[in-house]
């Protein structure tokens, strides 16, 4: 049975209590773990507000707390165990630029910026276990990089394949974009678009 109406939450039951129309919820970006769910919106100033609640409860408007980056643009949202994490492409004079935010459980979000180099056209974000993934296209190419959470919700970042995180995923000369990211018990994927004259097609890569 349909317990909760969440087509207009503004009217809808007490558990919605808290959420606020933003006037682009057509950005959204939803995560789930356990019972704490994370909801992160643009606003129609492009400014980003993120909401957290545990089970049924209200939702508590993080951003009315700790403000996040205006100019935002791609959202996606994660948990890491119990740390909520939202990247984001935003644009902060010029550019494209990508970041990641962490709750820290209490008053502020830590913020990692600047993590890719040129204009970012598309992400994804995946958590696993401890891990989470943030795979992104930026110049045409591929990248993928780890976010580890330390103390307080701290987000730590490492490149995967060498020190730059410029690896091999697409093949040269052929724009890539649109990548998405799952796991298997014991192997990371990586899909994305990749343009390759007439035509689109999707590339799947493997790390075990």
């Amino acid at each position: 049975a349909v317990d909760e109406q969440v087509d207009d939450y503004r009217g809808s039951s007490p558990a919605w209590v808290g959420l606020n129309p933003a006037g682009q919820e057509g950005a959204f970006a939803a995560a789930v773990s356990g019972t704490a769910q994370f909801l992160v919106i643009p606003t129609t100033a492009r400014s980003l507000r993120a909401y957290l609640r545990f089970g049924s409860g209200s939702w508590q408007n993080l951003t009315n707390v700790s403000v996040l980056p205006s100019q935002a643009r791609e959202v996606r949202a994660t948990f890491n165990g119990s740390t909520p994490i939202v990247c984001y492409v935003h644009i902060p004079v010029t550019g494209r630029q990508l970041s990641c935010s962490s709750w820290n459980g209490s008053t502020a979000w830590n913020h990692t910026t600047d993590l890719a180099p040129g204009t970012v056209e598309s992400l994804d974000l995946f958590t696993r276990g401890q891990l989470t993934w943030l795979t992104f296209a930026a110049g045409g190419q591929i990248q993928v990089k780890w976010l580890r959470v330390g103390a307080a919700g701290a987000l730590n970042v490492s490149m995967l394949n060498g020190p730059t995180g410029v690896a091999t995923w697409s093949t040269p000369g052929r724009p890539s974009s649109n990548p998405e990211t799952f796991a298997t018990a014991n192997a990371l994927y990586v899909v994305w678009e990749e343009y390759a004259a007439p035509w689109n097609q999707l590339v799947l890569h493997k790390v075990e």
